[in-house]
């Protein structure tokens, strides 16, 4: 038994030491890739000053609005801004009520910008339980255009940032990473277009400085690595260009039917007699397939990377979204924002979820700890305690991990540090996002209900969501 027991440590030790040694591999492909894609300016785009307009793909951005986001003026106003053929790309405002205040803000940017091809469209048509998908679907339906580009009201991009998005889409696809394993690009060509998240403006709460440091570091470093990888879809919702024409080519069988072969809750697939001019089942189809999902973003994604479809996705080059954080009062604020999305994640996405605990600083120092004592400290003979090497090591990992976030960081500001008076409040964020983790999955995996956008909804086992019952805390 005694023999037995040593095997099984050994070989769990060794799965610990090679799980941190990858994992460590996969921080660093995070940030290479931030480095070298967004740590200098990206060269300017041909299609930002092309005289020959008729040859420039042609671009319908959407901005789904609903309420006053921080930095909502100047957010819209970013996307009238692009440097790209004045006639070769327009902008559409959609607005879930006139009593939204969102309406205003629109209409003032629309009158800002009169040379600029625009409209704004009030009012949601009833798609899902997805209010976004809701939202856009009126707007996806009136675009011109067959390259749409979806940026949330949070979200502001640079003057170039669509000239580069499109030279990506056009591109043939980068082959993944690490080069060394030779593997081909994951199709022949490019299906959709996403930006790295970079967290700014937050309020002067904790709850708004953790929010910012998540969304700077520890996820732009690993949504990073996993896209430059390729193993998989990951697409995070905030800004997104892909092709009408690809979309509607996604077939009903990606969605899941019941027992019955009813459209859960879609109302772009159920054979109800409508009006021909329905824009939820004929204008916009393909996209109002998707507000049976929450995280429609993703499952949009992966519609467009698996069969019949197979196309491949690219990070944007050269340009972050950068994502006002706002006024987040709490931490308990915070703590529901990160586990919404885990409890979403753990039904499209199980075992990437499941493991997520092992991919956090706290708990990868643990497993490359107990790794290093069984394989490297107990063959070399070290007896007596062990603490002192412990905290050693420990203190090491951390400072190294909090090395990389910092200029992850410094890379998407391309360059530019932080200021000095918030290099401290920084730190201390940083610290209490790493403590806040496990916690945090620990809730989530507890519960499948969340609320958002103030409804509550239950997330089913195939990513689904339906309304819940009652308008409580969540589970």
């Amino acid at each position: 038994m005694a023999g037995w027991a040593s095997w099984a440590s050994s070989v769990l030790a060794a799965a610990a030491l090679l799980w941190y040694i990858v994992l460590w591999y996969v921080c660093w492909i995070g940030w290479s890739v931030a480095k070298r894609h967004f740590r200098e300016p990206w060269p300017r785009s041909p299609l930002a000053s092309s005289e020959n307009e008729a040859e420039v793909p042609g671009v319908s951005i959407l901005r789904p609005l609903a309420g006053l986001d921080c930095h909502l003026y100047a957010n819209l106003c970013s996307s009238f801004e692009q440097q790209y053929p004045r006639d070769r790309f327009e902008v559409i405002l959609s607005v879930r009520s006139e009593s939204d205040q969102a309406l205003g803000v629109a209409r003032q940017v629309v009158a800002r910008y009169p040379h600029i091809q625009s409209q704004i469209l009030v009012g949601d048509a009833e798609a899902g339980v997805n209010p976004k998908i809701n939202n856009l679907v009126r707007s996806y339906a009136s675009a011109k255009h067959d390259i749409v580009w979806v940026v949330d009201s949070q979200v502001a991009l640079g003057p170039q940032a669509m000239a580069h998005a499109v030279d990506a889409l056009t591109m043939p696809p980068t082959r993944p990473l690490p080069l060394w394993l030779r593997r081909e690009p994951h199709a022949a060509r490019v299906g959709l277009v996403h930006h790295v998240p970079l967290g700014v403006l937050p309020a002067d709460t904790w709850a708004s400085h953790v929010e910012r440091v998540f969304l700077s570091t520890t996820h732009a470093k690993m949504y990073l690595a996993i896209n430059a990888v390729a193993v998989d879809s990951c697409v995070m919702g905030k800004s997104n260009m892909y092709r009408k024409s690809d979309l509607e080519r996604v077939p009903d069988s990606f969605f899941q039917y019941d027992a019955h072969g009813e459209s859960l809750g879609s109302h772009a697939l159920d054979d109800t007699p409508v009006d021909r001019d329905d824009v939820v089942r004929y204008g916009a189809r393909a996209l109002a397939r998707f507000g049976i999902y929450l995280a429609e973003d993703n499952m949009l994604a992966l519609s467009l990377w698996r069969p019949p479809q197979q196309l491949a996705h690219r990070v944007a080059p050269g340009d972050v979204a950068h994502v006002a954080v706002g006024d987040i009062q709490t931490m308990t604020e915070y703590a529901k924002r990160r586990m919404r999305w885990i409890r979403v994640r753990r039904h499209m996405v199980p075992a990437a979820t499941y493991v997520e605990p092992f991919t956090e600083s706290l708990v990868a120092g643990l497993c490359g700890w107990f790794g290093l004592r069984l394989w490297l400290l107990a063959p070399l003979g070290a007896s007596g305690s062990l603490w002192l090497p412990f905290l050693v090591f420990y203190g090491l990992h951390l400072f190294a991990w909090y090395w990389i976030d910092t200029d992850v960081l410094l890379s998407l500001r391309q360059g530019v540090p932080l200021p000095d008076a918030e290099r401290q409040r920084f730190f201390g964020a940083w610290c209490l996002r790493e403590v806040l983790a496990l916690p945090i999955w620990a809730w989530a995996m507890a519960g499948s209900t969340v609320t958002w956008r103030g409804r509550r909804y239950r997330i089913l086992e195939d990513a689904r969501a339906a309304p819940a019952e009652g308008e409580g805390q969540l589970d």
